[in-house]
């Protein structure tokens, strides 16, 4: 057989020499696993690669961009689709690094490697910074029963109309906290004469109906109350579902400024049944 025709078929080798290490292909294989296609760029396949990066690029730029709010489920399908890019990338690149391609120079070959998986690091920072939806966790019990712990939400950054009631992202005020994203619910707006009676809010002398919020019995700790408070212009004001205990001084009177987004529902949740409500 000639050399050309050999090069053709060089996946079929069967030279020992040409063949590269287990903890090689391994390590291809995390690489297209990081960033999909850049196993397969190292492994000199450039046109595999590429192809494979922009598939995983348009599939992430889909999902940043599309109206997820409406369409919550074709989000979670497009992240799916983008896991089902990676795990192939990763096999892909196993399976075809474990020849050497002799074809494409080493210098050259991690050059080419270098220069893509810069520019799709910029190419994911870029998309990630215009990005309408940002994805947040749950720390804590806070927000329960409506959010749970360790569950991963979907939330719309730019909320600029503060309706109570609204599940909300915010910065609190107090500055060691300032670079911290905190997860509230809005109970009054500018104007609000707000209250705390045994955990419930009064607003504007009035009870108000809050199905949500946590009721708990027989517990050590106490229902919070709170004097009547009015909220300033420019103002919100923002609990947890769950007030029991004492209030965080980085919730109550929070500025309209500090809102970072709305909170639309649930991505992902060790209850699964969980996953994909709208809260």
């Amino acid at each position: 057989m000639s050399t050309n025709t050999k090069s053709l078929f060089l996946d079929a080798d069967t030279n020992s020499n040409t063949k590269h290490s287990t903890l090689y292909r391994l390590m291809m294989s995390l690489t297209s696993l990081c960033i999909p296609g850049l196993g397969q760029i190292a492994c000199g396949r450039l046109q595999r690669g590429f192809l494979q990066i922009g598939a995983y690029l348009v599939c992430l730029s889909i999902f940043l961009q599309v109206r997820l709010m409406e369409y919550p489920f074709f989000g979670i399908a497009v992240v799916s689709m983008m896991a089902l890019i990676r795990l192939y990338s990763a096999f892909d690149a196993y399976k075809i690094s474990r020849y050497k391609n002799i074809e494409l120079q080493t210098f050259r070959r991690w050059t080419y490697v270098l220069i893509s998986s810069l520019c799709v690091l910029l190419l994911q920072a870029a998309l990630l910074s215009v990005a309408e939806y940002r994805t947040c966790s749950v720390r804590g019990n806070l927000l329960y029963p409506t959010l749970h712990d360790h569950e991963i939400l979907m939330t719309k950054r730019g909320h600029t109309q503060n309706n109570r009631s609204d599940l909300v992202t915010f910065h609190p005020v107090s500055e060691e906290d300032a670079n911290t994203l905190y997860l509230g619910r809005i109970v009054a707006v500018e104007g609000d004469v707000v209250s705390l009676k045994n955990g419930n809010i009064w607003l504007n002398n009035q009870a108000v109906n809050e199905p949500y919020v946590y009721k708990k019995s027989n517990s050590f700790m106490q229902p919070i109350n709170l004097a009547p408070v009015t909220v300033p212009a420019g103002y919100v004001f923002i609990l947890g579902d769950n007030r029991y205990g004492f209030i965080s001084s980085s919730y109550g009177l929070v500025p309209s400024e500090r809102i970072e987004g709305q909170i639309l529902y649930i991505l992902f949740s060790p209850t699964l049944r969980r996953a994909g409500l709208r809260v």
